[in-house]
């Protein structure tokens, strides 16, 4: 199984060459064949003919397409001399449309730099030629300049979901996952604040983030938003392989990750079916051993292939122990009053839940965990908020899951039962 959400490259969330043509739309009306500045340029700039006229004609020619001859036509603009600083710009303007249309990336970064750094732009167009010149160097690859760009149009523009998106990535394709986690971060604080859905895309970049980082709680913790506010299939599949993968994962837990698989639809291998009900037959819970088969059977997992006679041995032991089972329940109801060990209590009560007895055993597991001699209490914590997700009662079942601490392997499991009760996995 992938036990991994990395993004070798982030596909970037805009189509730069457009951003670039919109940013320099309105060149062919400004570009002066006369001696005569654009409505926009400040009175006291002139362009003479020798410049305007060629540059008009370049416009001209890229818009049919004929950019060997535009570029001679801002060449020859070009040598003109004694060039003003004006004249220098709309030049710059000229080149970089050219550039724009004939996917001439190398020389559309040059001039809007150049543009941008002219101090002929109004504030918005500096934006917006910003805007163009971070999407630019993005598309060449050329991360650190992106990153710097985007920031630039962030600090001087204000929120830019676009900009953000470019910073973000340019820094994650740096290898700069700190800065990128931490931008991130930012941005999903600004969704919660708002009260808006945090975007799929920003949580599985945060999550690789994390794990380049070597973060165990930071990738827990954007896997946990994941399933939160998109509770798809592979993303429980990849929470419960980290799980399960994880070499400080006991063994005594192995049956509750099972059953959380098994609560989520996900119990769909034959092995696991088989050992998920072997298991609850060890642990003494056959009424559990039986829905897991009947699940198994209904769904096409047993009944098929090779295996199939072993399941039906499995299925057979299944129901001689659960009619042994509940022939004994008044064996086991004198046995809890009995009860010396907090564990010998919440292992009766668990089973009462599972054979439909919710409140007896609720209130025997209750009583277990009071009572103490407990080899591992978060075990017990987890089986009782596990017991009354099975008694329907969800707000009881997450707030218990919500007290299971911890640090080998039940807290774990608790925080993902607690994402299952509040949002159902989907799709």
């Amino acid at each position: 199984m992938n036990n991994s959400c990395n993004r070798k490259h982030p596909k970037h969330r805009g189509v730069w060459a457009g951003v670039v043509l919109m940013a320099l739309v309105g060149m062919q009306a400004s570009t002066p064949a006369q001696a005569e500045p654009p409505p926009a340029a400040p009175a006291q700039q002139a362009v003479r003919a020798q410049v305007g006229e060629p540059l008009r004609a370049a416009q001209k020619l890229a818009a049919e397409r004929q950019f060997a001859a535009a570029r001679d036509k801002i060449r020859a603009a070009s040598a003109v001399s004694g060039l003003s600083p004006y004249e220098s710009f709309l030049i710059e303007r000229v080149r970089a449309f050219v550039a724009a249309n004939s996917g001439d990336e190398k020389t559309l970064a040059t001039s809007l730099t150049a543009i941008v750094g002219s101090g002929f732009l109004a504030p918005a167009d500096q934006l917006r030629m910003m805007r163009a010149l971070a999407g630019t160097y993005y598309r060449e690859k050329q991360y650190g300049p992106a990153a710097q760009w985007a920031d630039r149009v962030l600090h001087d523009g204000g929120p830019d979901p676009a900009m953000q998106n470019v910073a973000i990535d340019a820094r994650y394709l740096r290898k700069e996952y700190g800065p990128a986690a931490q931008a991130l971060r930012q941005l999903l604080a600004a969704d919660a604040a708002a009260g808006r859905t945090p975007s799929e895309a920003h949580l599985q970049l945060l999550l690789s983030c994390e794990d380049h980082l070597g973060d165990r709680a930071g990738a827990a913790d954007a896997l946990d938003r994941l399933l939160t506010a998109y509770p798809k299939k592979a993303y429980w599949n990849l929470a419960l392989a980290r799980i399960e993968n994880d070499p400080k994962f006991p063994d005594r837990l192995g049956l509750d990750l099972l059953r959380l698989r098994f609560a989520l639809g996900l119990l769909t291998q034959e092995s696991d079916a088989m050992t998920m009900a072997q298991r609850d037959l060890q642990a003494g819970f056959p009424a559990e051993a039986q829905k897991v088969v009947d699940a198994a059977v209904a769904g096409g997992v047993f009944g098929k292939g090779p295996a199939a006679a072993r399941e039906r041995r499995l299925e057979a032991l299944v129901k001689k122990d659960l009619a042994e089972d509940r022939r004994d329940r008044a064996r086991d109801s004198v046995d809890a009053q009995n009860a010396h060990t907090g564990d010998a209590l919440l292992n009766i009560g668990f089973n009462d839940v599972l054979n439909g007895n919710a409140a007896t055993g609720l209130a025997r597991m209750e009583r277990g965990l009071r009572q103490g001699g407990i080899a591992h209490p978060e075990d017990g914590r987890l089986h009782l908020a596990i017991a009354y997700w099975m008694a329907g009662d969800d707000a009881q079942a997450l707030a218990a899951f919500r007290r299971v601490g911890g640090s080998d392997g039940a807290a774990d499991l608790a925080r993902l039962w607690a994402a299952h009760v509040a949002h159902p996995q989907r799709g």
